[in-house]
């Protein structure tokens, strides 16, 4: 359980750090846990195209409104408990004032940004 702990630090810290520039900044209780739950919400959608629509091969047509609340459900929960994890005992200060990850590498925060897109549009030009 340490070190999930500590990844979710090292990601919170690089991602308030690499977005404070963003208009959504200003609500610092927020934004860093939407980004996070929008980043995981697109490894969900990688793991459920690639299961259901390469393994199963199932057609996304035919029910896309439930498609759409269990996606809704799914954002909501997980920013939920990103939230209230990052506010119980009012942790997201406490990393941001220790600032114990200044200066490592911004390399890492980048990958767990930026590949769920790569996956996407690779499963993209494969359909």
């Amino acid at each position: 359980m340490n070190i999930v702990h500590r990844i979710l630090e090292y990601l919170f810290y690089k991602i308030q750090v690499l977005t404070r520039y963003m208009d959504t900044s200003m609500y610092l209780n927020t934004h860093v846990p939407f980004i996070m739950s929008t980043i995981l919400l697109f490894y969900l959608v990688d793991v459920a195209v690639i299961y259901y629509y390469i393994i199963m091969e199932y057609s996304p047509q035919k029910n896309a409104a439930n498609v759409f609340l269990i996606v809704l459900a799914i954002m909501l929960s997980l920013w939920s408990s990103l939230y209230f994890y990052y506010r119980y005992k009012h942790r997201n200060e406490k990393i941001m004032e220790r600032k114990v990850y200044e200066h490592s590498s911004n390399v890492w925060a980048y990958l767990f940004i930026f590949t769920p897109f790569i996956v996407l549009l690779g499963l993209a030009l494969f359909f």
